[in-house]
């Protein structure tokens, strides 16, 4: 499955991986930005739930949370593909605030 492009506001897109369900860490997925390369990201049940108010750690919930808010995640994300240090980067619920 191709990533999807998802306009940031910024000069360069922001393509993610379709995204992974983990009942361990939330939604698994990757970030790629032509200058940066692959990022892997975590979005966590606490950053779905405050930032987008996912009521429940439920895997369909989760995942139709991060599709209808790509644009949101996209902006976060690219924010931190700078200062990506090649770990998985979690984002959490400060983050969208």
């Amino acid at each position: 499955m191709a990533a999807e492009i998802v306009e940031s506001g910024s000069s360069d897109s922001v393509r993610f991986t379709p995204p992974i369900f983990s009942p361990q860490d939330g939604v698994l997925f990757s970030a790629f930005c032509l200058h940066r390369g692959y990022v892997a990201f975590t979005l966590s049940f606490d950053a779905a739930c405050r930032g987008f108010g996912t009521c429940s750690q439920q895997r369909d919930e989760l995942l139709l949370a991060f599709e209808l808010n790509q644009s949101r995640i996209a902006e976060i994300a690219e924010g931190k593909l700078r200062r990506a240090d090649g770990s998985r980067i979690v984002l959490h619920a400060s983050d969208f605030n």
